[in-house]
């Protein structure tokens, strides 16, 4: 069957994390371990970017209780912590330098893995091409009182004249209607840079994440 995890590579997932809100991980990293099969994931890598201490927000932040919890869970499970505060780009790379799955999976702190064959549709466009950078459909978990909003449209990156990256839900809105169906894989020229797989040796041939990023 297509969906066989036998015919698919294993996963290094990276998340990184800098004074996450209180659960977030938890959600993010119990689903993971949930609904991906365990021959497809190879490690779970949280690189915590020099979390700061902050007394006033303490109540409301990751602790070292629910860290410790989520290595416990499973050995797949690692933490590496940066010395000095190096941002997104450099601390997404470190994670992606001590990956040893075949392909990276980049995603948020704050993220729930929906579908028991998500890892699996993520994989399948790569092993049909291995230039693929793959991109996983969202939904919307809200900022602001954590309700689930529902399934998106089918999205296409975009960056708009202001540089900023977006969504449309058509290709080319002034030109054709058509919308692929929400279960068939379709291209778009950007995405989101904290939410993909690719193939280890593709990314690093692409020179992986700008050291240079501040952010």
């Amino acid at each position: 069957p297509s969906m066989s995890s036998g015919r698919f590579p294993p996963m290094s997932i990276i998340v990184t994390i800098q004074n996450e809100r209180k659960g977030m991980l938890s959600m993010t990293i119990h689903s993971i371990l949930a609904r991906t099969p365990p021959e497809l994931l190879q490690e779970i890598i949280v690189v915590d970017d020099n979390s700061m201490d902050q007394p006033e927000l303490r109540a409301q932040e990751l602790d070292q209780e629910e860290l410790d919890h989520l290595i416990q869970l499973s050995d797949k499970v690692r933490v590496l912590t940066n010395q000095h505060r190096e941002g997104c780009a450099r601390s997404r790379m470190i994670g992606a330098r001590a990956a040893r799955g075949e392909v990276l999976v980049f995603v948020d702190s704050h993220i729930e893995m929906l579908s028991g064959t998500w890892a699996q549709h993520l994989l399948l466009p790569i092993i049909e091409n291995p230039k693929t950078v793959a991109i996983q459909g969202l939904d919307v978990i809200n900022d602001v009182n954590l309700t689930y909003d529902g399934v998106g449209s089918t999205m296409y990156g975009t960056i708009n004249e202001d540089f900023y990256f977006m969504y449309q839900a058509k290709a080319f809105p002034d030109l054709m209607d058509v919308v692929p169906p929400r279960w068939r894989a379709f291209e778009t020229p950007f995405g989101p840079g904290s939410l993909f797989a690719v193939l280890k040796k593709e990314f690093f041939r692409l020179g992986g994440y700008d050291g240079g990023f501040e952010i």
